[in-house]
């Protein structure tokens, strides 16, 4: 048999926990699947005719690096008309094959190896995967719980940091929390990495997703200078996008310049076709957005309506994303009870400790799904802690 041996890199990125239990799921019947980010909706048909157009007229060759050039340009006057923020659209724009592939490229363009990445916990566990990947050192800081909120705990941060970090990476509106970071909290951050010469790679995925606003102010805003600040986006979230794989990044041209090197060497660029549907997306959705927003609100009233009568629970309502986060009481190993729930009751949820040491005790829900999947499962939510209390 030939011999081979598995790469460093490779044998320090853990396994997603999310996958493995929804590699059980697939094998059960009838389950309710709240564990994955994302809408039980399809893609809105105008941004599916867009696609069928751009085969139609043979979109089907190679892009730019940096995708499309007038794809760039509405990103950069959406972000301009949402953000206020001026980015120019050949230099500092670069349309990525997913949000996730623009967290790799900003990370791979920005960290040595070595190089420490605070990590603010819990968080999406993608962005520990891939300093992990790059021979970077991720540190993770929790959010300090409020009563009613999670809260950034600068001090500690300032504390944490040292010669060696080199970025700062957090998500506002949150996942898993639902949390939004605060204008004050965004410029505490920002003037404290700022003053220390970090990087912030900011994941904005869930701008639009917000419930108290239009949407959620950038980092980039605040921050004493932009380009100490490398934003990360997706099509995924606000569009329904999640199988089109296309995402954007905005940065400063010289780190962008280097990103756009990168992606040659990842996936070339993004889908033609992709990105065809997502510029009509840009155009064409701000009606879309709008319903779709409103439907998550009435949903989440209604998640957080009834887990916040379940005894068990510690919860909060979330403030944007579609993620509820709850705690349940002496909970010590989340993976533990999701799979239980899974096994048990046909509830497929996300194990808090997915999401980093800041997570363990609770479990994500995703309530993007329909009220025809939610009223259910949170009955078999209610039942399987009854009977779990009792035990």
């Amino acid at each position: 048999m030939p011999s081979f041996s598995l790469s460093a890199q490779a044998t320090r990125v853990d396994s997603s926990r999310i996958r493995e239990l929804s590699a059980l799921a697939d094998k059960l019947p009838g389950i309710y699947k709240l564990y994955f980010g994302e809408s039980n909706l399809p893609t809105p048909e105008f941004i599916k005719k867009a696609a069928h157009e751009a085969i139609a007229q043979n979109h089907t060759f190679y892009t730019p690096n940096a995708g499309y050039l007038d794809l760039r340009e509405a990103i950069a006057e959406k972000v301009k008309e949402l953000q206020l923020l001026s980015y120019d659209a050949e230099t500092e724009v670069i349309v990525t094959g997913s949000g996730v592939t623009g967290l790799l490229l900003s990370i791979f363009a920005v960290l040595e190896r070595g190089g420490k990445a605070i990590l603010l916990s819990p968080a999406w566990p993608n962005a520990r995967s891939i300093v992990q990947m790059v021979g970077g050192i991720p540190l993770e800081i929790p959010l300090r719980e409020g009563r009613d909120r999670y809260e950034l705990d600068l001090e500690r941060i300032e504390r944490e940091m040292d010669d060696s970090t080199r970025l700062v990476i957090y998500s506002s509106p949150s996942n898993p929390l639902g949390w939004v970071a605060s204008e004050e909290e965004q410029r505490g951050l920002a003037n404290l990495a700022y003053s220390r010469g970090v990087t912030i790679i900011s994941d904005e995925v869930y701008e639009r997703i917000v419930y108290d606003r239009p949407v959620a102010s950038s980092i980039a805003r605040v921050a004493p200078d932009k380009n100490g600040v490398i934003v990360v986006h997706s099509f995924s979230k606000t569009y329904c996008m999640t199988g089109w794989r296309v995402g954007f990044c905005l940065g400063p041209r010289e780190v962008v310049a280097h990103m756009v090197k990168l992606q040659e060497f990842v996936v070339s660029h993004p889908s033609s076709i992709s990105q065809r549907a997502a510029l009509v997306a840009l155009r064409e959705g701000e009606a879309f957005v709008r319903e779709m927003v409103e439907r998550y609100r009435r949903q989440r009233d209604l998640v957080y309506g009834r887990l916040a009568q379940m005894e068990e629970l510690q919860v909060k309502s979330p403030e944007g994303a579609f993620y509820i986060f709850p705690r349940v009481t002496g909970l010590k190993d989340s993976f533990a009870f999701a799979r239980e729930l899974l096994l048990e009751k046909g509830v497929g949820v996300a194990p808090g400790s997915a999401f980093g040491s800041g997570g363990e005790g609770c479990f994500r829900i995703c309530f993007a799904a329909e009220e025809g999947i939610l009223l259910p499962a949170l009955d078999r939510l209610e039942d399987f802690l009854k009977k779990r209390k009792q035990v």
